[in-house]
């Protein structure tokens, strides 16, 4: 899945593609799950991404699913 990098403290890049949103963490950690397009739409065009995140993520389930060792 392509992701697009966004400006946050802690998140690196976003994804999504056919309902499934993929979050890359700075730390190197990648999540990804099932998600409602306006969820990943809000998440891209938020004024701080990592806030508008704290405030979705209860409410999709996101699942690791691999770590980038060249970002660790």
């Amino acid at each position: 899945m392509k992701r697009q990098q966004v400006s946050s403290s802690h998140i690196a890049s976003v994804g999504y593609e056919n309902g499934v949103l993929e979050v890359e963490f700075l730390s190197g950690q990648i999540y990804r799950g099932e998600c409602p397009e306006e969820y990943y739409t809000g998440l891209i065009s938020a004024e701080s991404v990592g806030r508008y995140f704290n405030e979705i993520k209860n409410a999709i389930t996101l699942t690791r699913v691999q770590t980038n060792e060249a970002s660790g």
